[in-house]
């Protein structure tokens, strides 16, 4: 292979590496803006605030409101996850209590036993 050939392939590699991160960027944004409410992934007709009508936003615009969503939904994210934690302890605070109580049911259990025992030992009946 001659310099100019290896040349032209590094390029190419390049050329192609560099088009198909655009192109994965431009699903990513097209994907992302059709996904979420309230942003579409194409060009809107009507005018954005502070806009004339026909006027459409820049992709930098509509980047910057798509992270802004994507933020939003992060934050639900780990407010949900956090929920869900929280949730979690109570249900083990909830299992730890029931188990206490069984305990508790089962030494009454066990003194009412005794007691029982106790009174036919020696007379009388058991309160």
């Amino acid at each position: 292979m001659t310099d100019w050939q290896k040349e032209f392939r590094k390029f190419d590699m390049r050329y192609f590496t560099q088009l198909l991160g655009k192109t994965m960027l431009a699903v990513l944004v097209a994907g992302l803006g059709t996904a979420l409410p309230g942003c579409t992934g194409s060009f809107k007709k009507e005018a954005a605030a502070g806009k004339a009508v026909g006027e459409v936003d820049s992709p930098g615009e509509r980047m910057s409101r798509v992270s802004s969503k994507m933020n939003l939904m992060t934050q639900q994210w780990n407010e949900g996850k956090k929920q869900i934690d929280e949730g979690r302890v109570k249900v083990d605070k909830g299992r730890a209590l029931m188990d206490e109580g069984q305990e508790m049911i089962g030494r009454g259990e066990e003194m009412q036993r005794k007691s029982e025992e106790f009174f036919d030992e020696h007379g009388g009946s058991a309160p």
